[in-house]
């Protein structure tokens, strides 16, 4: 038996190594642009819907954006004070603690290396722990200036998701261009199915990352644990990268509440324990395994792989892309 390579498939090969090679040295790109087609399959749903009702899609994308500006001026409004006394408080009593923590765990010493901040957050710590948040507020203005390329970075998602909602069958005709011929139609109809099932991964993470900011919020209150708020909107954005959250926020409060009383450090513990039973229990089955139809195998191995391969961002939209791939390899079996 003797296997044939033909010219054309070593052509194709070649292709595809060189794309993978692009993608990879193209990497912050490619997942900033990830990141504006996810917002804009949370959006487009939307713009469907009033565009039924003769409103035109680039206004609701622009009310849209609105009512998410107003609600992150309500919140930080309402929030921010009081988490920025919760924050010099923490820093104060349990600094020494934190910083060991954070200086000993190669986890975060990757999350907050140089690849996703420009300045290394540890320093800012370090600053606000030393002289206070007021004293180091220069400190953190030279933080965010010098983080104004995750600035540009989030306008261009934002400014992306627009033009994807918007010129939408324009976006639909030149993917479907790309394909072979015979195949054009089909990839059409492929396009909006893994549009909408994007949309649906996005509205379900959103919603068991708010799930979790709010047991986490009311079981740490009832306990009467210290900094309760910031450990559960810990909990909840870093519910971001998923079976993290819960786990993240239950080693700082059985700490917090060790320093409070034994007794509080074993209420903490079975708080956090009982927020990640709900979680892998109730939550991730009902809304995430459901909406994605991944095993939560699958869905862990990938974000691992994904962290390992980019870090912090690779583990945020490994599940996505997963999601995507999967779509798309199960309408393509019918081409």
């Amino acid at each position: 038996m003797s296997i044939e390579i033909t010219t054309g498939t070593v052509w194709r090969v070649i292709g595809v190594l060189l794309f993978v090679a692009a993608l990879w040295f193209l990497r912050d790109i490619v997942l900033v642009t990830l990141a504006g087609l996810l917002l804009a399959a949370l959006i487009d749903p939307i713009a469907d819907r009033f565009e039924q009702r003769g409103v035109k899609r680039g206004l609701t994308v622009l009310g849209v954006y609105a009512i998410i500006a107003l609600f992150v001026a309500l919140i930080s409004w309402l929030v921010v004070p009081v988490l920025i006394q919760e924050s010099e408080d923490l820093v104060t009593r349990y600094g020494p603690v934190l910083q060991t923590v954070i200086g000993e765990s190669k986890f975060i010493e990757r999350i907050t290396s140089g690849e996703f901040f420009a300045q290394d957050p540890i320093d800012i710590f370090r600053s606000i722990q030393n002289a206070g948040i007021a004293r180091a507020i220069p400190d953190i203005v030279n933080f965010f200036v010098s983080a104004f390329a995750g600035i540009l970075a989030v306008i261009y998602a934002v400014v992306l998701a627009y033009y994807i909602v918007v010129e939408d069958k324009a976006m639909r005709h030149g993917i479907a261009w790309l394909a072979p011929k015979q195949h054009r139609e089909r990839v059409k109809q492929i396009i909006p199915q893994v549009r909408r099932k994007l949309g649906e991964w996005l509205q379900g993470q959103l919603l068991i990352m708010f799930f979790i900011f709010l047991i986490s919020l009311i079981g740490f209150s009832l306990i009467g644990l210290p900094f309760s708020l910031i450990l559960a909107i810990m909990a909840g954005l870093l519910e971001v990268v998923p079976f993290l959250g819960p786990l993240a926020a239950g080693i700082p409060a059985i700490i917090i509440g060790l320093s409070v009383s034994p007794l509080h450090g074993l209420l903490a513990a079975v708080v956090a324990l009982l927020i990640q039973q709900i979680e892998g229990q109730i939550l991730s089955p009902k809304i995430m395994h459901r909406v994605t139809g991944l095993n939560p195998v699958v869905t862990l191995l990938v974000v691992v792989v994904g962290f390992e391969l980019v870090g912090l961002m690779g583990a945020l939209l490994a599940i996505p892309v997963t999601v995507a791939v999967w779509v798309i390899m199960k309408e393509t079996r019918a081409l």
